[in-house]
């Protein structure tokens, strides 16, 4: 159970490129918890592999890999302009 409660909320951090919300309901319904035993798994989880602060709940491993890719697309769409300015030159 914890596995997917993590998984989904990894996913929704990727999705939105933020933080999991620090509302407990709204994060229980990101990550499809219901039972009150879902509901503890999603405390643990957060707990356990997030660090909260004043506008979520963020994993540090999936803050590191956003900033990843967002330097990633910054440098591909800087080097097609040069590509697309250098053959408009042409």
């Amino acid at each position: 159970m914890r596995h997917g409660i993590y998984l989904l909320a990894l996913v929704y951090c990727w999705d939105t490129q933020g933080p999991m919300p620090l509302d407990e309901q709204e994060a229980a319904g990101i990550c499809n918890c219901r039972s009150a035993d879902e509901i503890d798994g999603l405390r643990y989880i957060l707990q356990r592999y997030f660090v909260t602060m004043d506008d979520g709940w963020y994993n540090k491993r999936m803050a590191e890999v956003i900033a990843n890719a967002e330097s990633v697309s910054k440098a591909r769409s800087e080097s097609g302009l040069r590509g697309a300015l250098v053959r408009r030159e042409k």
